[in-house]
C-alpha cells in the first residue's frame, strides 16, 4: 500500500509535467478516513485544493479565476426556475472574468476535482462557485452538472438539485446524445425525484388532495409536521382550513425512576406553552376556529384559568368539548359582560371540576344558539336552571350528570321542560329529581318531541318536594318515545314494579281508561339493566312495558340483565305477545345476560333455553350472550339458524368458534354489542 509521502509525490510529479488528468487521479485517491484516524489528512486536502486551483488557472482559456462568483447572473436562481440556458447565453460583465468556453479536458477536471475537495472539507459555498464556474465553461460536459447537484442535495436543496439534473440532460443529449456521461445523469435525476416525492409532497400532490389527506389527523400531529421541513411548516401555517377544527389530546408522562425531591414535582402531563395555545387557536385560524375539543385540559393552564379570553379571541366557535382532571374558571369575568361566540354543541366532562360562574357565564349567553349541552360534572348550587331564566328553544339533546364525590344533584324536571320544550334525547344519571311545589303544571310544556330517555344507576326521588300529587297530574314521557334505558336505582321508582306504589313515576303515560301502565308502541330500543333485581318476575309487568312495540312491529332492540328466564319457562304464554305476527320483523338484536343468577336459578339446561328464546324471532341478527356458558355446539346451532354475529366476554375460549362462523359468512365478536350512543 502506498505512503501519503508517495501519493503526493507522484501528483505532483504528474502535475508538473503537465499531465492534470493524471494528477487529479491521483489526487482523487486522497479521501481517507478522518484526519483523527490517519494524520496528515488536512494536509493532503489543502496541497490538492491548491495544486487543482492552480491548475484551472494556468489553462490557456484565461477565463478568470475559478473561485470568483459571478455577481451579475443568479446562476442558482436560474437552474431552480428552469431557466438556465437562458443565463448560459447571457454575457458576464464581472471584472477578471471571461464569457468564454473551454474545451480543455484538463481546466474541467481540475475544477471538478475542486468540487470534490470542497464536499470532502465541507466547504459547501465554494464549492457552490466551483461547479457553477465548471458549467459556465463547459455546459455541454455532464460532470459540472453531476457536481452542482451533488452539492444541492448536501445542502438540502433537493427541488434546486433535480432542475440541475433535468436541465443538463436536455442540453447534453442536445448536443451529443450519445454521451457516455447522460446515463449517471438519468440516474441522479431519477433517484433525486424519487427522494423528493418521499420527503415533500407538498410540491407534487395537488393541494386540495393534501388537504383532504391533513383532515384526518389530530391536532398535535399538525403541530409534529410543523417541524418536519420549512415548505411544510408555510404549508401548515397558510392552510387555515386545517385549523377551523382542533382535537388535542396530552400523553401521560412516565415518572422517573430515581427519587425527586419534593420542592420539584413532576406534573402529570407535559403543560402546553401558553403561546402554543394561542397559535393554534386564534393565530393559524385566523379567527376561524369552529370546533375545539380538548381531553387533557390539564395540560392547558392558560385555557382552564383564562376561558372566557379565550373565547372571546375565537368569535365563529361552534362546538366546544372540555375533558380531564381540572378546575375550570372564566377568570372573573361576569356574565353580562360575555362576548364570546354563539355556541351550538358545550360538552363539559365529569371530571372537570367546574365552577358556578363558568356555567352562569357559558349558559345564558348561549341560549338562543344551543343545540346539544352535556354538563357531567355539574357545579353545587344553582346555575342556568332557573324557572325564571332564558329558553332554550333549539336545545335538543341533554345530558346531565352530578359530580361522582358528592350526591345527587338536585333538578326539577318541570322546570327543564318549561325551558326545553324542544327536547328529543335526555339523558341523566346522578341526579335527584323533585318539582317544585308552586308550578302550575297545566303551564308545563310537555316533551311532545321526546325521542331518547336515558336514566342511570344513580337516579333518586325527593318525595318531600310534592312529587306524587304533581307527577300524576304531568305526563312527561309522549307514546312516541323510541329509545329507553334503565339502570339499577331508576327501575325502582319508574314504572312502579311494586303494586303498593300506585303513584311513583311509572305512571306517565296512562293507558286509557284507567289502567295506570306504561305504555310505549313506539319503542326500537329497550335497555334494562339491573343488577340490584329490582326488576319485576311476572308477565304482567314485562308485558306491559314490551308488548305495546312488539305488537306494532317497532322494537328492534332488546337487551335485559338479567334477563327475566321465568319467561323461558312459560314459553307459550310468552309467545303470544313477545312473537312477531305472521310478515312482521320483530327484534333483531337480543341482549342476554345472567343465566346462573338468582332470577334464573330454576333453569335446568341453559343451552335449550337459550334455543328456545331464540325461536321466537325468526330475524334474529345479534345477540349477546355476555359471559354466559353456553357450550359452543349451541352456539353453532344458533349461527346455522339465521344469527349473523354473537357477541361475547369470553376471551380466547371461543375462537374456534369464531374460525367456523368466518368460514359461513357469520363472525364472533368479543365485546358488547353496539348499542345507542346516547348512553352515559
Amino acid at each position: 500500500m502506498q505512503s501519503m509521502q508517495q501519493m503526493v509525490s507522484k501528483g505532483t510529479a504528474c502535475y508538473q509535467s503537465g499531465d492534470l488528468i493524471a494528477a487529479s487521479r491521483q489526487f482523487r485517491q486522497l479521501h481517507p478516513p478522518p484526519s483523527s484516524i490517519i494524520p496528515g489528512y488536512g494536509y493532503l486536502l489543502t496541497l490538492s485544493h491548491l495544486l487543482f486551483r492552480q491548475a484551472a488557472q494556468s489553462c490557456k482559456c484565461e477565463v478568470g479565476k475559478p473561485n470568483l462568483e459571478c455577481k451579475c447572473i443568479d446562476f442558482l436562481q436560474a437552474c431552480h426556475d428552469h431557466t438556465l440556458s437562458e443565463a448560459l447565453r447571457q454575457s458576464c460583465t464581472c471584472p477578471r472574468r471571461a464569457a468564454k468556453r473551454c474545451k480543455d479536458e484538463s481546466h474541467a477536471v481540475a475544477l471538478g476535482s475542486l468540487v470534490l475537495v470542497c464536499i470532502k472539507t465541507k466547504d459547501y459555498k465554494l464549492g457552490l462557485i466551483y461547479g457553477q464556474n465548471l458549467i459556465r465553461i463547459a455546459p455541454r460536459d455532464p460532470r459540472g452538472y453531476l457536481r452542482l447537484g451533488q452539492l444541492l442535495r448536501l445542502t438540502k436543496k433537493q427541488a434546486t438539485a433535480l432542475a440541475v439534473y433535468q436541465q443538463g440532460i436536455a442540453l447534453v443529449a442536445r448536443a451529443n446524445p450519445q454521451h457516455p456521461g447522460l446515463v449517471a445523469l438519468q440516474e441522479q435525476e431519477k433517484t433525486t425525484s424519487k427522494a423528493l416525492i418521499q420527503i415533500d409532497p407538498v410540491h407534487v400532490l395537488p393541494t386540495e388532495l393534501f388537504i383532504q389527506v391533513l383532515r384526518n389527523l389530530k391536532t398535535k400531529n399538525y403541530c409534529g409536521i410543523l417541524r418536519v421541513s420549512k415548505s411544510w411548516k408555510t404549508f401548515i401555517e397558510r392552510t387555515r382550513g386545517l385549523w377551523t377544527e382542533q382535537e388535542f389530546y396530552v400523553n401521560a408522562r412516565i415518572r422517573p425512576t430515581r427519587l425527586v425531591p419534593p420542592s420539584k414535582p413532576i406534573p402529570a402531563f407535559r403543560l402546553v406553552p401558553a403561546s402554543t395555545i394561542q397559535k393554534c387557536l386564534v393565530t393559524y385560524p385566523g379567527g376561524q376556529l369552529q370546533s375545539l375539543t380538548i381531553r387533557d385540559c390539564a395540560a392547558f393552564p392558560l385555557l382552564i384559568n383564562k376561558l372566557a379570553t379565550i373565547l372571546r379571541a375565537c368569535p365563529h366557535l361552534r362546538h366546544l368539548s372540555l375533558a380531564g382532571s381540572a378546575a375550570l374558571r372564566t377568570g372573573y369575568v361576569r356574565p353580562e359582560s360575555y362576548k364570546g361566540p354563539q355556541l351550538k354543541t358545550l360538552y363539559l366532562g365529569p371530571n372537570l371540576t367546574i365552577d358556578n360562574d363558568v356555567v352562569q357565564y357559558l349558559m345564558p349567553n348561549n341560549c338562543e344558539s344551543l343545540e346539544e349541552l352535556s354538563l357531567l360534572g355539574m357545579p353545587q348550587g344553582p346555575f342556568f336552571l332557573d324557572p325564571a331564566g332564558p329558553q332554550y328553544p333549539r336545545l335538543h339533546t341533554l345530558r346531565l350528570a352530578g359530580p361522582s364525590n358528592q350526591g345527587p344533584y338536585p333538578i326539577c324536571m318541570l322546570t327543564i321542560a318549561h325551558m326545553a320544550p324542544s327536547i328529543q334525547v335526555v339523558s341523566l344519571d346522578r341526579v335527584s329529581l323533585y318539582f317544585h311545589e308552586w308550578q302550575d303544571v297545566a303551564t308545563i310544556n310537555q316533551w311532545h318531541n321526546l325521542k331518547s330517555l336515558s336514566m342511570g344507576k344513580d337516579i333518586a326521588l325527593d318525595m318531600s318536594r310534592n312529587f306524587p300529587t304533581v307527577l300524576v297530574k304531568t305526563p312527561f314521557l309522549p307514546e312516541e318515545l323510541e329509545e329507553l334505558v334503565l339502570t339499577n336505582t331508576a327501575l325502582r321508582w319508574n314504572f312502579s314494579w311494586e303494586p303498593e306504589r300506585p303513584l311513583e313515576w311509572g305512571q306517565w303515560v296512562v293507558q286509557p281508561p284507567h289502567s295506570p301502565k306504561p305504555y310505549f308502541p313506539s319503542l326500537k330500543t329497550l335497555v334494562v339493566r339491573d343488577m340490584d333485581h329490582h326488576a319485576p318476575k311476572c308477565h304482567d309487568k314485562w308485558k306491559s312495558l314490551i308488548a305495546p312495540s312488539v305488537a306494532s312491529d317497532k322494537l328492534r332492540h332488546l337487551e335485559i340483565c338479567p334477563f327475566p328466564w321465568p319467561l323461558v319457562r312459560d314459553l307459550d304464554q310468552t309467545r303470544q305477545w313477545l312473537e312477531p305476527e305472521a310478515g312482521a320483523t320483530g327484534i333483531t338484536a337480543l341482549g342476554i345476560s345472567c343465566l346462573m343468577a338468582s332470577v334464573g336459578h330454576e333453569i335446568d339446561d341453559a343451552d335449550d333455553a337459550l334455543l328456545q328464546l331464540v325461536q321466537l324471532f325468526p330475524n334474529l341478527r345479534d345477540l349477546d350472550i355476555n359471559q354466559e356458558p353456553i357450550g359452543l355446539s349451541t352456539l353453532a346451532r344458533i349461527l346455522e339458524a339465521g344469527v349473523d354475529r354473537i357477541y361475547h366476554r369470553q376471551g380466547a375460549a371461543m375462537l374456534t368458534l369464531k374460525e367456523w362462523a368466518q368460514s359461513k359468512g357469520k363472525d364472533v365478536i368479543h365485546g358488547s354489542m353496539p348499542r345507542s350512543s346516547l348512553v352515559l
